[in-house]
């Protein structure tokens, strides 16, 4: 229980401070925010590389956390399925009240799907890591003081950089879930979990398949 309270606290105040930044502090929202978003994904002329990047990570990010979610919590309630699609949309603000609210007891599974099948996949974690360091290669070419400016003076810069970072911090604490889901005293894990984006995603690859427990 008393972890369960911690639990809460901690990702409910995450969860809440982003929430109060982001729509009480941050920069003013431009006019035209919706046009620049149109820009990135059609690759329009004229857009940061760094920026391209780190919006198309933040649509990576949801798969990665699905490769944790969906086989860790399998079986549970609440489908992980519906967060990791949330957070194509809202990333961090969809992803810490699940985590917040998170059950911490063990579940029996039986069978194993096809879809938990698949974000278990070692091949799916080896795709998510080729585009994780294509993204980061093609956007390393940016102009960082433009990034800089854009971070200082636009919300959607601003907020999606933060969210960027937030998502990228929680995945050291799925490692540590996804671990306790397979039983595995792995500690080197822990470890290797905290290096950013890359860590998490040689778990995914070098992890042991879901097998069915009894709880």
């Amino acid at each position: 229980m008393a972890r369960q309270t911690t639990q809460r606290l901690v990702f409910g105040g995450l969860w809440l401070a982003l929430g109060i930044y982001a729509f009480g502090f941050a920069p003013p929202e431009r006019t035209d925010t919706f046009s620049l978003m149109m820009q990135i994904i059609q690759g329009g002329p004229g857009i940061n590389p760094i920026l391209a990047s780190v919006f198309n990570l933040l649509g990576v990010l949801p798969l990665i956390c699905g490769c944790f979610l969906i086989p860790a919590d399998h079986g549970r309630k609440f489908p992980a399925g519906v967060i990791v699609a949330l957070m194509m949309a809202v990333g961090g603000f969809a992803l810490l009240p699940y985590l917040a609210f998170r059950p911490t007891q063990r579940i029996a599974v039986s069978r194993i799907p096809w879809w938990v099948k698949l974000f278990d996949s070692r091949w799916l974690a080896l795709v998510l890591a080729g585009a994780t360091v294509w993204l980061i290669v093609s956007g390393s070419g940016g102009d960082w003081g433009a990034y800089w400016a854009q971070w200082r003076q636009e919300r959607f810069v601003n907020v999606m950089t933060l969210d960027f970072l937030l998502v990228t911090g929680l995945l050291s604490v799925l490692v540590r879930y996804d671990l306790a889901r397979r039983r595995l005293k792995v500690r080197p894990w822990l470890w290797i979990g905290f290096i950013p984006l890359f860590g998490p995603l040689a778990y995914l690859i070098f992890r042991p398949s879901l097998q069915p427990t009894a709880g």
